[in-house]
């Protein structure tokens, strides 16, 4: 045997040696993670033993992402609190939004289980991606007046299989929502009306609600905000 291939053999060994010290084979892809455990833990690191920061190199970023075709999930933690608790499961704790969640979910999984000929419409604007895949068929919303356009190719997103849009489309009216879905609530008209002069649905002077409370300079300047940022056409 030569002594470069003794070296060689030597390195080869060497390699697999520093490998199996830092906790993995030098050949090893990544394992894939153990989706029964939540949170997925995080995986052991080597430490870092350089002593100027300057040449010590970052562990590998560690990042989650659901698999594809995979379903929302909204896990809820809530401290010090029995499920029985919440208004949502019979106990006195009132949880508006749980509450409309819930019992939209009951009513479609009646309407589909009973009435499966009947149409759906949802009245639930601020969740219309969830009500359209718990199987709505329509919507009568009053969110819906503004961006129209937006929330028809989502609409139409969800009916054609177009996953990946109907996802990104949902975050954008998820965000459009966020907006107008503020305290005091008695102001969601007035803020609706606002966005539709603003894109020149309605004329100036009919933005107004005169049973609303008159709307603050920072709820406006929101609006104007996301409306840009959604390049859609103010006029």
């Amino acid at each position: 045997m030569t002594q470069g291939l003794r070296l060689s053999r030597l390195g080869r060994l060497l390699v697999r040696l520093v490998a199996t010290l830092l906790g993995r084979p030098a050949s090893a892809q990544p394992a894939p993670f153990d989706r029964t455990v939540l949170p997925i833990p995080e995986p052991a690191v080597p430490t870092i033993t350089t002593l100027d920061a300057r040449d010590a190199k970052a562990p590998p970023r560690f990042q989650v992402t659901a698999p594809k075709g995979a379903p929302n999930v909204v896990i809820v933690l809530l401290d010090d609190i029995g499920f029985g608790q919440s208004s949502a499961f019979g106990g006195p704790i009132k949880m508006a939004t749980l509450d409309s969640v819930m019992t939209y979910q009951d009513i479609a999984s009646y309407i589909q289980a009973r009435h499966p000929d009947k149409l759906l419409i949802t009245g639930e604007d601020r969740f219309l991606g969830y009500s359209l895949r718990r199987g709505a068929k329509a919507a009568l919303i009053g969110m819906g007046a503004v961006c129209a356009d937006l929330q028809a190719e989502l609409i139409e997103a969800h009916f054609t299989g177009k996953a990946d849009r109907f996802l990104e489309l949902s975050d954008l009216i998820d965000r459009l929502a966020e907006v107008f879905f503020i305290k005091p609530m008695e102001g969601y008209i007035g803020r609706i009306l606002y966005a539709l002069a603003r894109l020149g649905v309605i004329p100036a002077d009919a933005a107004n609600d005169p049973w609303g409370p008159a709307l603050t300079a920072p709820e406006l300047d929101n609006i104007n905000t996301l409306l840009n940022t959604l390049n859609v056409q103010v006029g």
